[in-house]
């Protein structure tokens, strides 16, 4: 499916608002999720209707995971009413970032992979590296019994309803949220501050910064994209260990799967560049795997590739 020109993901506009999102969760704590999800069905239906360009965008996404999977992460070559259900699949990540936010997910209905990885850093300093992949918000139901402060770094001006609503339903949460349009010297240094206290710090490593070129080439699903150096460049900073991190409905279960990224990102002057194109590209590579597994789960709607 050709395209022109590329749409970069900041130029999309926050879809829903605080309002609706305040709306759906009072019908989610009267009716319950069972009730609500076929309300959620008719209002996905409908947005799927409008939003022809979105659904390009997702064929595109579908087409390609399954090419490159070689044709065994669909049963048959995905067609625009599988881009229904990859909305829908978002529709239910919203419910999911709702239990977890407001505590209905315990650690009994999580099943951890990689936990030996993690459990070694609680109260010390880590970064994790995520995507807009599944619902990563669930890394708040692991500590329930361990409180440990997490910072997750979001974009204000892109989806600035959906912030608004999340901190609203977490005032006494241990997870905060940070907005920044950049990653810059200022939020360096403050990121710098939390981990020398033991806090986490979350960056979503899978969508180019807005006003910066500082970007890496990398393969994704056998075609070329831009990928941001900005999470690198701040691990590299702090010298702290950094970990990848997905969390994912599969086969009807929640997952979370741990993978090492690094004890300890110190790229060398000379060698800078190629040694952040090496670790990017085993973080693209783990990202790839779990779209395989997962393909339903991957959350950009916008046309990802170069």
């Amino acid at each position: 499916m050709p395209y022109k020109s590329r749409v970069k993901w900041s130029s999309l506009k926050e879809k829903g608002g605080y309002i609706p999102l305040m709306l759906i969760l009072f019908m989610y704590k009267i009716l319950g999720r069972i009730f609500i999800r076929p309300i959620l069905y008719i209002i996905v239906f409908w947005y799927w209707v409008l939003s022809s360009s979105i659904k390009k965008y997702s064929l595109v996404y579908l087409r390609r995971n399954y090419i490159y999977s070689n044709k065994s992460s669909f049963k048959n070559k995905p067609k625009i009413i599988n881009t229904y259900f990859h909305f829908m699949q978002f529709a239910s990540a919203i419910l999911d970032k709702i239990d977890a936010w407001l505590g209905y997910k315990n650690k009994n209905q999580i099943i951890i992979h990689g936990e030996d990885i993690i459990k070694e850093y609680y109260q010390k300093g880590l970064i994790l590296f995520v995507s807009h992949f599944g619902n990563i918000e669930v890394l708040k139901a692991i500590n329930a019994s361990r409180p440990q402060k997490i910072n997750i770094l979001v974009y204000q001006k892109h989806s600035s309803g959906f912030n608004k609503f999340l901190k609203k339903i977490s005032k006494n949460s241990q997870a905060s949220l940070i907005a920044v349009d950049e990653i810059d010297l200022n939020t360096s240094i403050m990121l710098e501050e939390k981990v020398s206290r033991g806090e986490w710090i979350v960056i979503a490593v899978d969508r180019v910064p807005i006003n910066s070129n500082r970007i890496l080439t990398i393969p994704f699903l056998g075609y070329p994209a831009s990928w941001p150096q900005g999470g690198w460049l701040i691990a590299n900073l702090l010298k702290v260990p950094v970990v990848a991190s997905f969390c994912y409905q599969e086969n009807e279960q929640t997952k979370i799967y741990f993978h090492s990224l690094s004890e300890k990102v110190h790229f060398s002057r000379k060698h800078r560049n190629d040694q952040m194109q090496e670790l990017a590209v085993k973080y693209v590579k783990l990202l790839e795997c779990h779209c395989l597994k997962a393909p339903y789960q991957w959350f950009n709607f916008y046309h990802f590739w170069d």
